[in-house]
């Protein structure tokens, strides 16, 4: 027979002697824990990507609409460094649209259709340099930058 020995036994009894125990709620200024955390958020409600993706849309698509581009949508690819691409038609000639969230991933942006041939001079910019268009037709140029300057 296997015996315990007494120290195994006090810990095993302390144990269960603090397991039995109802905690003493420590004294507070104010209403109770319990009905603060009931009346207080733990934090700000989150967009969901639904959202977020959607609000992104109508943001370009009224700068679409502004520049006279009919039939926007948001491309099903991703374009380096762009927070959102998107295209739409203008007087029957393909447009791209791109929004970025800094200088920086612009940069990357250019660095990346440079590939292509495309250099910054065939875009139109807006005041910031935050958001870019390009024609499929460099005669569309002038207007764009026209819209984009305002």
């Amino acid at each position: 027979m296997r015996t315990r020995s007494p120290i195994s036994i006090a810990l095993v009894a302390l144990l269960l002697a603090g397991c039995s125990q109802q905690p003493t709620p420590e004294p507070s200024e104010g209403p109770s824990a319990t009905s603060a955390q009931s009346d207080i958020p733990t934090a700000a409600p989150q967009p969901s990507a639904v959202e977020t993706a959607s609000s992104s849309e109508t943001a370009l698509s009224d700068l679409a609409a502004g520049m006279g581009c009919t039939g926007y949508g948001l491309a099903a690819t991703v374009a380096p460094g762009a927070a959102e691409y998107g295209t739409c038609q203008l007087e029957g000639v393909r447009i791209q649209l791109y929004r970025f969230a800094t200088q920086e991933d612009k940069q990357v942006f250019l660095e990346q259709v440079k590939a292509y041939g495309v250099v910054e001079s065939q875009l139109a910019l807006s005041d910031d340099g935050l958001i870019a268009a390009a024609p499929a037709d460099q005669r569309l140029l002038p207007q764009l930058k026209t819209a984009l300057a305002g």
